[in-house]
């Protein structure tokens, strides 16, 4: 079996239809945001995560642990707050 180029297809328009979603993206301040003063427990902040931004819940608690990680939420006890920086 041989294959030929077709000239009339859009290679790079072709690769981005067949190669899957970027995951939506959210930053650590936009979660850190989404804490609120009383604060809120990690699966409550993961819910409104993937509600806000279309993703699963690995995906959501990634974005937790990213902010987490540059210092934007912090946790204390089960609940987790913005840090006042």
């Amino acid at each position: 079996m041989r294959y030929e180029v077709d000239p009339e297809t859009d290679v790079a328009e072709w690769a981005r239809e067949v190669g899957g979603k970027n995951a939506p993206e959210i930053t650590p301040e936009e979660v850190a945001d989404m804490a609120s003063s009383s604060g809120i427990t990690r699966t409550g902040l993961s819910k409104r995560i993937m509600e806000q931004i279309g993703c699963n819940k690995q995906s959501a608690y990634r974005h937790i642990r990213t902010a987490i990680s540059k210092k934007k939420l912090r946790e204390s006890g089960e609940l987790m707050f913005r840090n006042s920086e």
